[in-house]
């Protein structure tokens, strides 16, 4: 795998396919590759308005209704399987969902646990599947829709449509794919503009 590269922009960079919109929290390398499925991924960089569920809030002022705490030992949760076993226990990766999960106070919020409930329950029945994992933290499995008429939080998604949901400082924003989103070559490194909060051998404070 290519070696992790450093991110260069923070902040929700707000991006535009033909005809559908979507976000995210970081701005790719130029010239990004695209590859098959099942490699780390990203959007491109057209600027505008995000898609799913609005909120006229600034992003750092969004705060959705929290949800249940998450302990030291749950912080993979949210990733994908491959990227935990690429990322777990080395410096980058421990470094990487440390640092996601302080900025959001080590706890999901209502949004994000609804969004896991319905993903869980549209693969059981066969209504998506993962096809990809997202390059930035918390490098969450990417999905797509394997049949007409599937909703996401309210958002409607085309068949072989793929989405995601940022997570990134509680935006809790649905993303969609056009239909499918750019591939990159490998993970990317997150708030590198603004420092790290967090150190590797730092633990969260008691819930």
């Amino acid at each position: 795998m290519q070696k992790p590269t450093r991110r260069a922009v923070r902040g929700a960079t707000l991006i535009v396919f033909p005809a559908l919109v979507v976000a995210a929290c970081h701005e790719p390398p130029a010239n990004t590759p695209t590859l098959v499925q099942y490699h780390t991924h990203e959007a491109t960089s057209d600027r505008d308005h995000p898609h799913g569920e609005l909120d006229p809030r600034p992003a750092n002022a969004r705060r959705d209704d929290p949800g249940r705490p998450v302990s030291v030992d749950e912080r993979w949760m949210l990733s994908h399987p491959q990227a935990v076993a690429d990322l777990r226990d080395t410096e980058f990766g421990e470094r990487e969902i440390r640092e996601f999960w302080t900025r959001k106070g080590w706890r999901l919020t209502k949004k994000e646990e609804r969004y896991l409930a319905e993903t869980q329950a549209l693969v059981k029945a066969g209504m998506i599947t993962p096809t990809s994992r997202w390059a930035v933290c918390p490098y969450t499995p990417v999905y797509q829709a394997l049949h007409s008429g599937v909703k996401v939080m309210g958002v409607p998604v085309q068949r072989m449509q793929e989405f995601n949901f940022e997570m990134c400082e509680n935006d809790n924003e649905i993303q969609l794919g056009s239909p499918r989103f750019k591939r990159s070559k490998g993970y990317e490194e997150d708030h590198d503009d603004d420092g790290h909060a967090t150190d590797p051998s730092k633990k969260p404070h008691d819930h």
